[in-house]
């Protein structure tokens, strides 16, 4: 998936907490690459199957969609993810922000927000 290699790219550029972190995600290239991967591969899976979903998938997925503003569909996925998530893309998110508090934290408060 395409997300991985950009949560990669973004680890190289700025996992060390160098600035531009946020404008990273809000780019086209990764609104291209989170919204086709939203709408060829998560749209097309009837909910019923949103179980046996690879979680590290729906949590990259989830992240990009937030991190581009595309949160109805982000909405989506997390509804799909149910009260699960993945330590990654969170932690590298959280960390690379320089951000204290728990990355547990960060990712439940962005899952309320998106919800409501």
């Amino acid at each position: 998936m395409p997300l991985y290699a950009l949560m990669h790219l973004y680890r190289q550029k700025h996992g060390d907490g160098r600035g531009g972190a946020l404008q990273f995600w809000q780019t086209a290239q990764v609104r291209h690459y989170a919204c086709h991967a939203y709408d060829d591969w998560f749209a097309r899976i009837p909910p019923v199957e949103y179980p046996w979903l690879p979680l590290p998938d729906l949590s990259h997925l989830a992240h990009a969609l937030v991190a581009c503003g595309e949160n109805e569909r982000a909405a989506c996925v997390f509804r799909a993810m149910g009260p699960y998530v993945t330590r990654q893309p969170w932690q590298d998110i959280n960390a690379s922000l320089g951000r204290s508090s728990d990355w547990r934290d960060q990712f439940l408060r962005i899952r309320a927000s998106v919800l409501r």
